[in-house]
């Protein structure tokens, strides 16, 4: 019994260890990296910091998807995104020198 558990507790380790690089690999630590909507639905996007503002230039295809600042916190601002056509959509916000890009899947 005692092997089982030694043999359980160590895949168990060991697969979640894998999920967190896994995890670590696709998302640097930011709100909407990969996000997926459906035309119609809402997603709201929390940035650390303010003021942050939409780079409509630097951004691409952003025509698919409508983008509502709903207002800042102390330390947060939010930004309803809402799909409204279908298309792969990277919106690109700054604040200052930083820089956070969106990059969203609108899907039918």
């Amino acid at each position: 019994m005692r092997v089982l558990r030694s043999v359980c507790g160590r895949v168990f380790a060991a697969v979640a260890v894998a999920a967190l690089v896994a995890v670590a690999a696709v998302s640097p630590g930011a709100a909407g990296e990969g996000e997926v909507l459906h035309v119609g639905e809402t997603t709201t996007l929390h940035l650390d910091g303010q003021p942050w503002v939409l780079d409509g230039a630097a951004s691409r295809q952003a025509r698919l998807v409508s983008v509502k600042n709903l207002g800042a916190s102390a330390s947060k601002q939010r930004f309803q995104i809402k799909g409204l056509k279908a298309g792969q959509v990277t919106l690109v916000f700054r604040n200052g020198a930083k820089t956070f890009q969106a990059h969203i899947d609108v899907l039918q």
